[in-house]
């Protein structure tokens, strides 16, 4: 069963993006694939949602997307919709 945070925005900076954090309410209580397994990031007004792997934000805290950019190679665009990420089994590491 994955584990999934969801997170949405309202409202758009001043060039379109909208801007999802990886973190709890403290900056510092970032979200690691011992926490979740993905980010469901949810744009209200454009009724989308990205389906980001945890594994995204390696090294980055937060990510900001572009539903309705021209640039269709948005390295996030491949997640748009992608809801089978999570019906897709994962890899289980043992611990040893």
């Amino acid at each position: 069963m994955a584990r999934v945070q969801v997170k949405s925005s309202y409202s758009p900076d001043k060039y379109g993006a909208y801007t999802f954090h990886a973190h709890g309410s403290k900056h510092t209580d970032v979200y690691t694939p011992r926490d979740i397994d993905f980010l469901a990031a949810y744009i209200a007004p454009d009724n989308v949602w990205y389906i980001l792997p945890i594994e995204v934000f390696g090294g980055i805290v937060s990510c900001k997307l572009f539903p309705w950019s021209r640039r269709r190679r948005s390295r996030y665009e491949v997640y748009r919709e992608a809801w089978s990420l999570m019906s897709e089994p994962k890899e289980v590491m043992s611990e040893g």
